[in-house]
């Protein structure tokens, strides 16, 4: 434990630091000066960490940094004001009658009263007496709102006119005065009947379904405990976050009433376009209170919102299943139809594509609206042969049905049925895909290109664009904001940044190089520590158009000229084709018996040092998880893949990017920091472990699987080799359950490599844990688990070395601009190493935001650091060194990245998961086989959890590399 001082107690995960107040010197011209930061007012009121009786949730900040030099920059936030008042907090209950959910996920209206429709007539009425006493209905949260919204603005306008309330869609409910309930002055609960439309009954229609919307008052909010909060005299609690919470609702109120939205973005499609795929994208507007340095911001920024894409349904889903199936088989309507492919393996691939989808019958007449309607599931069953009950009892077809009530003749009456939240079945020719349904699933690999094309700006048009943003955000005309009495200034707030000095890098023969701008060129240098080849490798041609003879002599004078020792001009050469292959036969038995076979044929009869092999132009994944999956856990080789179309053409940078990853997967070292730049870490009287963690989680709407866990240390001295592990454990769960087992790995590790290679015994006095993908609400238990874990692992070897817990975060919307064109690099961005810790940053723990790397395209996302354990107690200026000068050493890179490179790595390790899994296995367990449940036969699997029996399949199945590979970096 560290040896606490000052007058903070001694609590586990809380700071050793004493309080200090800092005055800084008056303010200078930011033409480069260095030293200390000018404050603004604002932080010049608040003592730097907070008062002494604050706790910290990390560690508190110890001071602001000076070094590096200054430069104005202008962020992506906002001053907010309240001025004190009382805020009612009421819980939300809706009744419709029946049993109620509220669905959090779903964001567009769906009418839930199908029952009276004129689709109705389409449900078997044995199938609906059977059925409707389980139903359960989900009311989506814009629903919600709008019922909400029609009670306060409508309805029962004279008991909320004077002070409207903001809803967030789900349980919560807030109003600046107290509400009048009809129940009488004294009552603090109430109820409200609503109708689920606005507006008269249209004749000859149904009546309008009634809800019960109970409000109970449950707390009391003072927006005066952010103020405390934000100026250092108050610790984090529940009051600080329910609070802000309020607040966000207050300001999401009149976009999420008008927009399609998801939790923190509302999306407009002012600024659309269609990608493919069945998808299309909408521009999208983030916004979000938070606390800053002695007041209250609003962090505004540009985002993309993936959408399925309007018009019919059928063109959606076949694009979705061709998008899904590939080039090697075409996807039309014909695919659909029963007699001309459709089968059980057809059903469920298109159930996987469009289950979920809301949908407008395009034929609808009569007096009702026509409402969407949720699709349950894909039926195997079509319009011609699928039979109901009629109210009257008479017994037709889906295809008699269109035909006798529409007038309709079915183009396709061989096609598959959908059926819909109510039980009715529709042809799918006749459904069109109501616009601004949020696709909630993983990217396409193909589309990718596209969204990135859309979403990305220069950091000039992208801080315009949030200028602009003001006039559809409305905060001067919202009238939810002035019954609240929140105020927003909506000019950004300008800080002043520091642009710290790049670390030297060595590389081969003791040769240093400086980073500028965050890159640079190894022309004429050699590997810090090159592979040797021994003039065994081979390669193979997967693809029958690329010709071998630029690859070989390309890759050879790219090993000459990094250093890798013995890579021939004569390597075991194969041209195969992977899809010519015997019925029943695998792509994983054809490369495994093409690789027993170069074995027998190769001079030395073993396996080669590396294997490259060319992938055929148009590859799909499937080919390329394969090779890695051989390569790691089978063969036990490094494999190098490289796409023919690139390699064909590659030139002398293209090779050499490709040693950068060759050599390390073979062992070798690629650059080092130059010890003067981090004496910290290179300390040898004071050895320093360096650990990387991630996981990851299962996307929403994904087939089932685990959260896979990847943790990397470093090995060396130098801090630049890394050895990789990895898990399956339960579905989302965020903490690490193997941490322990994890750290007693990693100091094996490290004190086997340095013993047999670097000829040191010392164990690791210093271990630095940084820790990616944690929400500031996992913090606390971040500090209570997994650092107990560290410990414990630590205990093993009988050490506790000081431990420093940083936690990277990726997924934050603060962007930095510069406040000078002169200021910016080549992209526009802020140079490479430019830190904020002042001003937006928080009140009293030790974070900052630093852009480690060069910008290239579009606008550069800063990285979010926050010091959550210190028992070295560094400074400031000492962590904001540290982690820039990691960003530098990422292998297979000449330039600085955005993360440090254990962090990088842990990303890609954790990004790997599908490689640790034979293919076919992989698949079988995503779709319920080998032992697991399937999920693929009807109703909604979304967010379905691995854990028990099904995650011990899971674990049994996956594979970690072995001997030689798996100490090598065989995931770079």
């Amino acid at each position: 434990m560290p040896a606490f001082r000052g007058n903070d107690p001694p609590r586990q995960g809380y700071s050793a630091r004493p309080y200090t107040r800092c005055r800084p010197p008056p303010a200078r011209e930011l033409d480069g000066p260095t030293g200390a930061v000018a404050l603004s007012e604002w932080s010049l009121n608040v003592p730097v960490g907070g008062e002494p009786h604050v706790r910290t949730v990390g560690v508190r900040r110890p001071e602001y940094g000076t070094m590096g030099r200054q430069i104005p920059v202008t962020t992506n936030t906002y001053p907010l004001t309240c001025p004190p008042m009382t805020i009612y907090h009421y819980d939300v209950v809706i009744d419709n009658g029946k049993k109620t959910m509220i669905d959090e996920d779903d964001d567009m209206l769906v009418d839930h009263d199908e029952q009276d429709r004129e689709e109705d007539m389409l449900i078997d009425k044995d199938k609906k007496d059977k059925d409707k006493a389980e139903k359960t209905k989900t009311l989506p949260a814009r629903f919600n709102m709008e019922l909400l919204e029609r009670m306060q603005s409508s309805i029962y306008k004279e008991i909320f006119a004077a002070a409207p309330g903001v809803y967030d869609g789900r349980k919560n409910y807030y109003t600046a005065r107290a509400i009048p309930f009809p129940e009488g002055p004294e009552a603090t609960k109430g109820k409200f009947v609503v109708p689920d439309e606005e507006g008269p009954v249209a004749p000859g229609g149904p009546p309008p379904k009634m809800y019960t919307i109970w409000l109970k008052q449950v707390a009391k909010i003072s927006p005066q405990t952010l103020e405390s909060f934000a100026n250092g005299q108050m610790s984090h609690d529940e009051h600080v976050t329910t609070a802000i919470t309020a607040m966000n609702v207050v300001i999401r109120m009149v976009p999420n009433l008008k927009y399609p939205f998801n939790v923190r973005s509302f999306f407009t499609d002012k600024e659309m376009k269609p990608i493919g795929a069945g998808l299309e994208v909408w521009r999208g507007y983030f916004q979000s209170v938070r606390w800053a340095v002695g007041r209250l911001v609003i962090n505004v920024d540009i985002s993309t919102g993936q959408m399925f894409a309007r018009g019919p349904l059928l063109s959606l889903c076949t694009d979705m299943m061709q998008e899904a199936v590939g080039a090697n088989r075409r996807i039309d309507a014909n695919t659909l139809c029963f007699g001309r492919g459709f089968d059980e393996r057809m059903r469920v691939l298109a159930h996987q594509q469009i289950a979920g989808v809301r949908v407008l019958n395009r034929l609808h007449k009569g007096p009702s609206r026509n409402a969407p309607k949720l699709i349950k599931r894909v039926l195997y069953e079509s319009a011609r042969n699928a039979t109901f009950k009629q109210r009257g009892g008479e017994k037709t077809t889906v295809f008699e049905y269109m035909r006798d009530t529409y007038n309709y003749q079915l183009q396709y009456p061989d096609m598959c049925l959908v059926e819909l939240a109510s039980g009715a079945k529709l042809p799918i020719e006749i459904c069109d895909v109501v616009p601004g349904q949020l696709w909630k699933r993983q990217t396409p690999p193909n589309q990718i290109r596209s969204i990135l094309e859309f979403s990305t700006q220069k950091p000039s048009a992208r801080l315009r664009a949030i200028q602009n943003s003001m006039s559809i955000l409305e905060y001067g005309q919202s009238k939810y904001l002035a019954a609240f009495n929140m105020r927003v200034t909506e000019q950004p707030i300008n800080v002043t940044g520091r642009v710290l000095n790049p670390p030297g890098l060595m590389y081969g023969n003791s040769a240093t190089i400086q980073p500028k701008d965050g890159a640079w060129n190894m022309k004429g240098k050699r590997f810090f520590r090159a592979a040797n080849v021994e003039n065994n490798w081979w390669i193979w041609n997967l693809d029958q158009r690329a010709h071998l003879d630029n690859i070989v002599s390309g890759l050879v004078d790219a090993a000459q000229d990094t250093g890798i020792g013995k890579w021939n001009l004569e390597p075991l050469v194969k041209q195969e084709n992977v899809h010519n292959r015997a019925e029943g036969m695998s792509i994983v038995e054809k490369l495994d018996e093409l690789f027993k076979r170069c074995c027998h044929e190769s001079q030395i009869h073993s396996k080669p040092h590396i294997l490259v092999v060319v992938l055929p132009h148009g590859m799909n994944n499937e080919l390329y998880q394969t090779v890695k999956y051989l390569g790691d856990i089978r063969w036990g080789i490094p494999t190098q893949c490289m796409q023919a179309a690139k390699a064909i053409k590659g030139n002398a940078q293209y090779f050499a990017n490709i040693m950068l990853k060759a050599n390390v997967k073979m062992g070798g070292v690629n650059v080092i920091p130059d010890r003067r730049s981090v004496p910290y870490l290179m300390d040898p009287a004071n050895p320093t472990l360096v650990i990387g963690a991630d996981s990851i989680h299962p996307s929403p709407g994904s087939d089932m699987r685990p959260t896979f866990t990847a943790v990397v240390s470093s090995v060396d001295t130098n801090v630049s080799k890394y050895y990789a592990q990895m898990r399956p454990q339960d579905s989302r769960q965020e903490i690490i359950g193997d941490l322990a087992k994890y750290t007693k790995i990693a100091i094996d590790c490290f004190t086997t490599y340095r013993s047999k290679v670097e000829a040191l015994t010392n164990k690791p006095a210093r271990l630095i844990y940084f820790r990616d993908g944690a929400s500031e609400g996992q913090f606390e238990e971040l500090l209570r688990k997994e650092v107990v874990a560290i410990r414990e692992g630590c205990r093993e070897h009988g050490i506790m070395p000081k431990l420093t817990v940083i936690v990277v975060g990726k997924r934050h919307h603060v962007r930095m601009f510069p406040g000078r064109p002169q200021d910016g690099d080549r992209s526009g961005n802020c140079p490479a190493g430019t830190v904020i810790d002042t001003e937006v940053v928080h009140p009293t723990d030790f974070d900052f935001f630093l852009q480690s790397h060069g910008g290239i395209l579009g606008t550069s996302r800063p990285a979010h650091y926050t010091v959550l354990l210190d028992e070295s107690n560094m400074k400031a200026d000492e962590i904001q060194q540290l982690c820039f000068s990691l960003c530098h050493v990422y292998q297979r890179s000449t330039r600085s990245v955005s993360i440090p490179a254990p962090t990088y790595y842990a990303d890609i390790v954790c990004s790997r998961f599908k490689n640790h899994f034979e293919p076919g296995i992989l698949t079988s367990l995503q779709h319920g086989g080998h032992g697991t449940e399937s999920i693929t036969s009807g109703g909604s699997n979304r967010d379905k959890k691995i854990t028990g029996d099904l995650l011990e399949t899971w674990k049994q199945q996956f594979k970690m590399p072995r001997g030689s590979q798996g100490r090598a970096m065989y995931f770079m």
